[in-house]
C-alpha cells in the first residue's frame, strides 16, 4: 500500500510540473505544430488533422481508420450524441 500512494504522489507532482509547460493554442501554426508532433512530423497526416480540429475545434473527436483504398482523405461528420 505504501508504494501505491508513494507513485501516485510521485504522479500527481509530475503532472503538476509538466502542466507549468502547458501553454495555449492561439494560432493556426500553434495548431500545426501540435498535429505534427502527434504524427511524428508526417505533414500531409498532420495538415488533415488540423484542419479537422480547425473544423471540429479544439476539444473535437478525430476518429482515424485505415482507408480501404489507400487514399488520404478528410470526412467530417457532426454527431451530438457521443455513445
Amino acid at each position: 500500500m505504501d508504494m501505491k500512494k508513494g507513485l501516485n504522489i510521485a504522479a500527481s507532482k509530475f503532472i503538476e510540473k509538466l502542466e507549468t509547460f502547458a501553454r495555449p493554442i492561439k494560432t493556426r501554426k500553434d495548431l500545426m505544430n501540435l498535429a505534427l508532433i502527434s504524427t511524428n512530423n508526417h505533414v500531409e497526416i498532420a495538415e488533415i488533422i488540423s484542419e479537422a480540429l480547425i473544423e471540429l475545434g479544439i476539444s473535437g473527436i478525430i476518429n482515424i481508420e485505415e482507408s480501404p483504398n489507400g487514399l488520404t482523405n478528410l470526412i467530417v461528420i457532426i454527431d451530438k450524441n457521443i455513445n
